[in-house]
């Protein structure tokens, strides 16, 4: 019985639309976890802003 070479399997070729997906998701992620930030602030009573008063 002889040895076996190990098997490389081919290179993986990543497609630019691949790379598309993966940037418009994390985009997406990213707007939506500021999106929840800023509504969570909101429920939460923190002012983002200083009032402003009339002088």
């Amino acid at each position: 019985m002889t040895a076996r070479l190990p098997i490389d399997p081919p290179p993986v070729k990543t497609s630019p639309l691949r790379l598309l997906k993966w940037a418009a998701g994390l985009l997406l992620g990213a707007v939506a976890a500021w999106l929840l930030w800023q509504w969570a602030n909101d429920m939460s009573g923190v002012r983002r802003e200083a009032p402003k008063v009339p002088t």
